[in-house]
């Protein structure tokens, strides 16, 4: 079963806080879409064409935008995001002590989704500690 990412929104926490919702619409077999609708039960939302949705505020880099991504059930009807590449390169990363040369890897990936090849990556943003000196 796949999750195609649909959608974002932010959503208010119970402390005040915000986090941003990702929606994703559910493909599978006609048995995995049964047993989703069924493990959702009165939760089970649907799109505007009738295809469930599922709901994370995680959000996943495991993503291809033609396939999407792999969507887990647990032994208990709980499903999740595959996020395993992610975290094995994170892992890999902390085992090298390079986490913040991740970090950056991660944000210059995201910048070039939102701007294509724009040239703009984490190293060409301002910095609060660049403004220092300016007056």
């Amino acid at each position: 079963m796949k999750a195609l990412f649909k959608s974002s929104y932010p959503k208010a926490t119970e402390n005040g806080d915000t986090i941003e919702v990702f929606v994703f619409t559910v493909t599978g077999t006609k048995e995995e879409i049964a047993t989703y609708s069924k493990d959702q039960g009165d939760k089970l939302r649907l799109d505007d064409d009738g295809i469930p949705l599922f709901f994370s505020s995680y959000p996943t880099l495991d993503y291809d935008k033609k396939t999407g991504v792999q969507l887990y059930r647990s032994t208990k009807g709980k499903y999740s995001l595959d996020n395993s590449e992610a975290r094995r390169s994170k892992a890999v990363a902390r085992t090298m002590g390079a986490e913040t040369a991740y970090s950056n890897a991660i944000a210059n990936r995201i910048t070039s989704t939102l701007f294509g090849n724009s040239g703009i990556t984490t190293e060409s943003v301002i910095k609060e500690e660049d403004l220092k000196d300016i007056k």
